[in-house]
């Protein structure tokens, strides 16, 4: 009995993988009392030509992208698009097939003018039945065969697109998951702003015009939100001057580095609905819409990771704090602080503490200064406060300092790890984090 379990499940097994096998040689399998008119192997379709009462339109495979092409233009193709097409085309089959057809007109393809054509076979559509207008009639030709028969409208409702339908409407086509560089140059910036990312991995690192930790999901949103940007409307085909737009030299760019090469987005003058831009897939020129272009053109500070510390409380041993002309050294151990100055209440310091740790952490700027100017600027050369805190999550002692200067709030950090030497420009209630904490140990 064991023996003949064993042999069932590998003649299954055989069964599946065998199937599996005929799928990917021979395609999708007819259904149960269908006729297959049509088999094609979508990787080896290299053109399709769509042609309608007024106009022909062509599908080409180019390298590994499609283009569309009618009497004047050739674009590239909505690649979702094509690949439903595609799809559909891998097996026609029809539960339906006329064995006797009488005359064509019978089924509206005595003068039909709408057909699609794929390898040698070429497909005509004509009439609905009376009793179905979910199927049509077509006429399936190749060479002396024919054969007349009823199929889902599918076909034919793609038959019907106009080079409108087919054409490419993504602003700029990428994956967002596999971009390991971000290029802007914008107005708001100001410079050429450069992030880029290790390859799985997701944080982003600002690498020009300043090194910096990114907001790796301001980075990530916008990724997203560009490769789901598509063109409003299309401007210029062949655009013979290009200062007409305002890309003879762009007001912004953005350019996005995968696997696969450099993709790139001009911009250029504000037009109807968004402002005139240009990819470099296409030479058209096209509207991109202004949610998209507002995303794009924002400050240096936007794209940044405003969180001053990566901060865990945990592994925090000694802070040394100096405030109100005071200053105290904490100590923990285990989950109890103690402080330097034994008159302080224990349930006091173990509270302050507490209340400095989540305030650290929490501490977020609203601008940087990269090139600060003397201490004496920003009120630095006499701190408010000055936080030193020693903790196993890195070497050494890392230094806070935070000041109010002409009514504005400034903040520093130095010691263990840090290198840049940035002022971080604060809100204006970022000491209330502190003031309950400083009363506990320095009184009001």
């Amino acid at each position: 009995m064991k023996q003949f379990r064993s042999t069932a499940i590998l003649l299954i097994a055989a069964i599946i993988f065998g199937g599996y096998l005929y799928f990917r040689e021979r395609g999708p399998a007819a259904g149960v009392g269908k006729t297959v008119l049509l088999r094609t192997d979508p990787n080896s379709v290299k053109q399709i030509s769509i042609i309608q009462p007024n106009s022909q339109l062509s599908l080409m495979k180019v390298g590994n992208s499609w283009m569309v092409k009618n009497k004047t233009e050739s674009v590239p193709a909505d690649p979702d698009n094509v690949k439903a097409l595609l799809d559909n085309l891998q097996i026609v089959q029809s539960g339906s097939v006329v064995t006797k057809p009488g005359k064509l007109s019978e089924y509206g393809l005595n003068d039909a003018h709408n057909y699609i054509a794929v390898d040698a076979t070429a497909i005509y559509f004509g009439d609905s039945p009376s009793f179905d207008k979910n199927q049509v009639y077509v006429q399936m030709k190749n060479g002396d065969n024919t054969t007349i028969a009823l199929l889902p409208t599918t076909l034919r409702d793609d038959a019907l697109k106009t080079f409108a339908n087919w054409r490419d409407k993504a602003a700029l086509r990428f994956d967002e998951s596999k971009v390991s560089q971000l290029q802007i140059n914008a107005p708001n910036i100001n410079a050429t702003f450069v992030a880029e990312k290790k390859e799985d991995t997701t944080n982003w690192k600002i690498t020009k015009p300043v090194i910096a930790k990114a907001n790796s999901g301001t980075v990530q949103s916008f990724l997203t939100s560009l490769s789901r940007a598509q063109v409003s409307n299309f401007l210029d085909d062949n655009p013979k001057d290009l200062k007409k737009w305002g890309l003879a030299k762009p007001q912004a760019t953005v350019q996005i580095s995968t696997p696969k090469g450099i993709q790139k987005l001009n911009i250029g003058k504000t037009v109807t609905d968004g402002v005139a831009a240009q990819n470099s897939v296409s030479k058209a020129v096209f509207v991109l819409p202004s949610s998209t272009y507002s995303l794009i053109n924002r400050a240096l500070s936007e794209w940044r990771d405003k969180n001053l510390l990566v901060l865990n409380t945990g592994k925090v041993t000694q802070m040394q704090i100096a405030a109100r002309g005071k200053s105290v050294t904490l100590n923990v151990s285990g989950a109890q602080w103690t402080a330097s100055n034994p008159k302080l209440d224990k349930t006091l310091v173990n509270n302050a503490a507490s209340d400095f740790l989540v305030g650290m952490q929490n501490l977020q700027a609203e601008n940087f200064i990269d090139a600060p100017k003397a201490d004496a600027t920003y009120g630095l050369d006499h701190p408010t406060l000055k936080v030193q805190l020693t903790s196993s999550q890195w070497q050494g002692v890392k230094t806070l300092e935070m000041a109010v200067y002409n009514g504005k709030n400034y903040a520093r950090l130095s010691g263990a790890g840090v290198t840049s030497k940035t002022i971080y420009v604060m809100p204006t209630n970022v000491f209330d984090a502190f003031s309950n904490a400083l009363d506990h140990l320095f009184g009001k």
